[in-house]
């Protein structure tokens, strides 16, 4: 009797300390999976963690479209890239290296002022700071349509621009195109009313250039410049301060009958 009462219990025994194990096995397997789980979603946490730092400091610091592709890897500068918006009535597009500035015919655009921005690899670079100033170091022609007026600093030190077309713009602001070492082309200049002060300062490749014959010039306008031959506006009667500052490529300027003063500034070449 008591042989089988001591085997009952045996058996007892180890039924009882299976059902534990099993139950610890259980139990130790939940917690693995759950630990698992939890570095999973830990190593997610970070990198969404990561690219939230990543994109607050690209918005702190404005890149132009090709520099923000190479910072990301998305794209080379080559390829399309299309950004718009809208100023007041003038609609901007950026496509490509093509900046198009579009408005209502007597659209009004604001005057803007100077800034800087850095490249991918941190170095500060001079611009405007108009809303596609952004883009300075990859435009490379501009057109404007059905706008009034090019307002201050509006393309300041567009270092990749090499045309513009200025179709119904009757006056530029002051120092629009200063800096743009690059520009050679300049259409629909003859109906261009008013130049402001350093317009086309330090343009060292344009070398050619209409002008209205009531145009009223600024100083320094053309201070800088490739230009080789001026036709000074016929209606003008005042040649203005350091106009041909710096341009030692001009061969020929025409002085108009109308013209009444020359400042002792205007800086003629080999004066």
């Amino acid at each position: 009797m008591s042989g089988t009462f001591f085997a009952s219990k045996t058996i007892f025994l180890m039924l009882g300390y299976g059902v534990f194990y099993v139950r610890l096995g259980i139990n130790l397997g939940v917690e693995i999976k759950l630990k698992e789980r939890e570095a999973k979603f830990m190593k997610q946490r970070k990198k969404i963690a990561i690219l939230l730092v990543v994109t607050l400091v690209l918005q702190m610091m404005p890149l132009p479209v090709g520099s923000l592709a190479r910072v990301l890897g998305v794209f080379s500068v080559s390829q399309a890239v299309t950004v718009s918006d809208k100023v007041g009535d003038i609609r901007w597009e950026v496509n490509g290296t093509a900046l198009t500035l579009t408005g209502q015919g007597e659209s009004v655009m604001n005057a803007y002022g100077k800034t800087s921005y850095y490249d991918s690899n941190g170095n500060s670079y001079p611009g405007s700071s108009a809303p596609w100033g952004k883009y300075s170091q990859e435009i490379t022609s501009v057109t404007l349509t059905g706008v009034k007026n090019i307002g201050k600093f509006a393309f300041y030190s567009f270092s990749a621009l090499e045309s513009v077309s200025l179709s119904g713009v009757t006056s530029i602001g002051e120092s629009a195109f200063e800096g743009c070492t690059k520009l050679n082309s300049v259409s629909g200049s003859d109906s261009i009313t008013s130049f402001g002060a350093h317009a086309f300062d330090g343009c060292s490749n344009l070398s050619t250039i209409s002008l209205k014959d009531n145009a009223v010039m600024g100083s320094y306008v053309f201070a800088g410049t490739g230009l080789t031959q001026v036709i000074w506006p016929s209606e003008s009667e005042t040649i203005s301060e350091g106009a041909f500052q710096k341009c030692a490529q001009i061969k020929a300027i025409d002085i108009p009958a109308q013209v009444r003063t020359i400042n002792n500034n205007s800086n003629f070449p080999h004066q």
